[in-house]
């Protein structure tokens, strides 16, 4: 295959990253090799690009497409390549229609520079479950009275809670617009689950094609491998695409190619080199 032609989008937790949080060591060596051999890659995932950067900036140069899709910053210059935020004016629609003292709502932002990545309002009675998922963040959350009050490009909305709790505002807000995609699954480290609301071109498929608009790599082939409902359809958009053996069944059963091992077994890097070798799909 010329490697010249080729783009690698490589999501993170259950794909790159082991059970533990940990990318091994041979991942990053093999990383770095492609790179040097003329192979394009990028990070596509669904974390902010805070808790996405610090596996990679002591490690490799490389690009970061994070908040699935809605942001891009490179690692080494921490330069934005693109952002698409959603409207303050849309984001307090849903915020404001939260009257369940059992959910937390908080936005992602773009404040990275000022040491900020997350929006909350510190509530006495916060669940403590809540307080454990927003504790994640460190000192990087900005603790508002209001969320009127944020001045500043918001990547998405979250609100965190118990699933009982949260189900009944993912269908009341599915009703209200059909603007956004509202997406309620479970935050497996925590033990809680969230119900993230992104636009409807929000995804980590769009954000690689814009991302390839921005860096001239429009007629590269892509090849894209995740494991994840949110890597679904960067999956099946690719050229080479590939879930993870420890994806969901329903994800593998509906891609052509599943890799041979999992992530705490280097899947993700042996099935990249399985396909870049033969360089037919038809072969894998």
């Amino acid at each position: 295959m010329d490697n010249k032609k080729i783009l690698l989008s490589i999501d993170l937790d259950g794909t790159l990253l082991r059970d533990d949080k940990k990318i091994d060591d041979v991942s990053f060596k093999y990383i770095n090799r492609l790179k040097d051999s003329g192979y394009k890659l990028v990070i596509n995932t669904g974390r902010s690009y805070r808790t996405a950067a610090r596996f990679f900036k002591d490690e490799i140069d490389i690009d970061i497409i994070c908040n699935n899709g809605n942001l891009c910053r490179n690692v080494r210059s921490e330069e934005d390549i693109f952002i698409n935020p959603i409207k303050k004016e849309d984001a307090l629609l849903f915020l404001n229609d939260l009257d369940d003292n059992k959910i937390q709502a908080l936005t992602h932002i773009n404040l990275y520079k000022e040491g900020y990545d997350i929006a909350t309002i510190d509530k006495k009675d916060m669940d403590e479950k809540c307080r454990l998922y927003i504790g994640g963040f460190g000192d990087h959350v900005l603790y508002v009275n209001d969320f009127d009050e944020v001045e500043a490009d918001i990547t998405s909305i979250v609100f965190v809670g118990e699933y009982e709790d949260l189900l009944p505002y993912k269908l009341k807000f599915s009703e209200m617009s059909d603007k956004f995609n509202y997406f309620l699954m479970r935050i497996q480290s925590k033990n809680n689950y969230m119900l993230e609301i992104l636009p409807k071109k929000s995804n980590k498929w769009y954000g690689l094609e814009e991302y390839m608009e921005n860096k001239n790599l429009t007629s590269y082939k892509k090849l894209c491998i995740g494991d994840d409902e949110n890597d679904r359809l960067m999956i099946e958009e690719a050229d080479y695409g590939i879930a993870m053996l420890n994806s969901k069944d329903d994800l593998k059963a509906n891609v052509a190619f599943v890799s041979d091992y999992d992530n705490n077994n280097l899947g993700a890097i042996k099935a990249i080199e399985k396909i870049l070798k033969t360089g037919d799909l038809d072969e894998y």
